[in-house]
């Protein structure tokens, strides 16, 4: 690493910004929660995912995987809370 990029992501060469790579991020996700699957819909490019958990699941959807992402984080996040 150097001083354009970080764990959380690197420096966007246009805005300066910092920038999260969210297949990375997919990915990272996907390994710490196993419990969770994220597939493409290419008929109408719509994000799913799928939370297993308990005997139950829970899917939520978005048109961006940032937003997907965003959304899981907080489900899994509520989970964890609830489980402790």
């Amino acid at each position: 690493m150097n001083a354009e990029t970080s764990a959380a992501g690197m420096r966007h060469p246009l805005t300066g910004r910092l920038w999260v790579d969210q297949v990375v991020r997919r990915e990272e996700f996907e390994q710490a929660h196993p419990e969770v699957t994220i597939t493409l819909t290419r008929e109408d490019w719509t994000w799913h995912g799928v939370i297993s958990a308990d005997g139950r699941e829970t899917e939520v959807t978005a048109n961006d995987l940032c937003i997907l992402l965003d959304k899981l984080e907080v489900l899994v996040e509520a989970d964890e809370e609830a489980s402790s």
